[in-house]
């Protein structure tokens, strides 16, 4: 056993000594390399290598973003601006409304130059058209006072003053007198009603009490002086039944006379009142006329947008519209074109953002919307897109977007949400293997 551990001892001996002798055969440089021990910061930098590997790994696979199919798009509204337009050229002499101030269907906007007052020219249409609805020959002579300053209506007007006939004024004034006799006959005869309802209940009641006195008075329990009493006063109450119905009777008989006479005056002023009728209505064309050439009004309700600036006494030209009104509550929505690329992937429902190019996203901010509608048919644009606005023009920055004619930008429609992992490796292996 002894000789066994001596031959391993040799063993080993001689082993080191084969290697001491490599060891000294090694230059200088690379045994201070193999002698240098490293330290904390040098055997820290593979494990944070390491860690930093994973962790992008670890991103890579977590952090997903949007894929998207970007388009262009542009704004519609369903019912587009409505133009003013003047009708004759001339210039502008009053202006009422600035741009963007909100008007009325029939709002007066401007007015164009003219002899004649606008206010008093609208106000004998006023006149008129009460007159043509209810004629009355009483005010034919209080036109002319009241509305002087007519311009190149004055001609038209004086000629309907001399076609207006005095008589029918009169005939016209006896009609209204008859008329409020008629009101007041009616409510005469309703007071007359009443009382004879009246005289009626009292008739009644006298003669209950009459029958009970005399009841009494054969049972012995009544004097005969007091049953003589109550029979006085039913007889009293029988005498005023006939008075109150003659009297609703004679009222009757005054409307049918009222009425009579009205029909005479009817007949009588028959003509004149067809000559006059007729003479309004002419001159009511001459107005309608006027103020169609003479004054710009609202088409419609809405927002009122100038083109240009709108100045006094500029001239107008019927070519070229003076203003627009853009009708209020209306949805905006966006058209778009979407190309066979990526086509099957969308679908409706999809949300949309939409950047417009007048309003820079970065400051702005972006439109959101989804897909509304997709046509199944191509043109030679593509397939054609409805966008639906979430929160009308209302951007993700808070900010109200001034509809304009024109409104275009990008549309990025969101597919599916991808992992970076997956993009880049997509990006990196070649086309055969992915």
């Amino acid at each position: 056993m002894n000789e066994d551990f001596n031959i391993d001892n040799e063993k080993e001996i001689l082993t080191e000594k084969r290697l001491s002798a490599r060891i000294t055969q090694r230059s200088a440089a690379a045994q201070e390399v193999i002698s240098h021990k490293p330290d904390a910061l040098e055997r820290l930098i593979v494990p944070v290598l390491i860690l930093t590997v994973l962790l992008c790994f670890a991103m890579a696979w977590f952090i997903r973003f949007p894929e998207t199919v970007e388009t262009r798009v542009k704004l519609i509204l369903p019912n587009s601006p409505k133009p003013l337009s003047v009708n004759t050229v001339g210039q502008v002499s009053t202006i009422f409304f600035e741009s963007g101030n909100k008007v009325h269907k029939g709002d007066l906007v401007a007015v164009m130059e003219s002899a004649a007052n606008y206010h008093s020219v609208m106000a004998l249409n006023d006149r008129l058209s009460r007159m043509i609805t209810k004629p009355n020959g009483s005010e034919a002579k209080s036109l002319l006072g009241q509305h002087g300053d007519l311009g190149e209506l004055q001609p038209a007007y004086q000629q309907l003053l001399a076609k207006l006939d005095g008589r029918l004024s009169l005939a016209v004034q006896d009609e209204n007198v008859l008329y409020k006799s008629l009101t007041l006959q009616n409510r005469y005869n309703k007071l007359l009603r009443g009382k004879e309802q009246v005289a009626k209940e009292e008739t009644l009641l006298a003669r209950e009490r009459y029958e009970q006195a005399q009841s009494a008075y054969l049972k012995g329990t009544l004097a005969q002086s007091e049953m003589i009493k109550e029979k006085t006063a039913y007889q009293k109450s029988q005498l005023s039944l006939p008075e109150a119905e003659i009297n609703r009777i004679r009222g009757q008989q005054e409307l049918i006379d009222i009425g009579k006479q009205l029909k005479m005056l009817h007949q009588k002023s028959g003509e004149p009142r067809q000559k006059m009728m007729a003479a309004l209505t002419d001159f009511k064309r001459e107005i309608d006329l006027w103020m169609l050439n003479h004054l710009v009004k609202a088409p419609e309700s809405g927002i009122l947008v100038f083109p240009r600036p709108l100045f006094k006494f500029q001239l107008l030209d019927p070519s070229h519209p003076v203003a627009f009104v853009i009708p209020e509550n209306q949805v905006v929505y966006g058209e778009t074109y979407l190309n066979q690329n990526n086509f099957g992937r969308i679908q409706k429902g999809m949300n949309v953002q939409i950047r417009i190019n007048a309003y820079p996203f970065q400051e702005f901010g972006y439109i959101e919307g989804n897909l509304d509608f997709i046509s199944p048919i191509a043109s030679d644009s593509g397939f054609f897109a409805s966008i639906k606005l979430k929160n009308g023009l209302n951007t993700s920055n808070n900010v109200k977007i001034a509809f304009q004619n024109g409104l275009n930008g990008d549309a990025l429609i969101y597919i599916k949400e991808q992992r970076l992992f997956n993009k880049i490796w997509q990006k990196l292996m070649p086309a055969e293997h992915k």
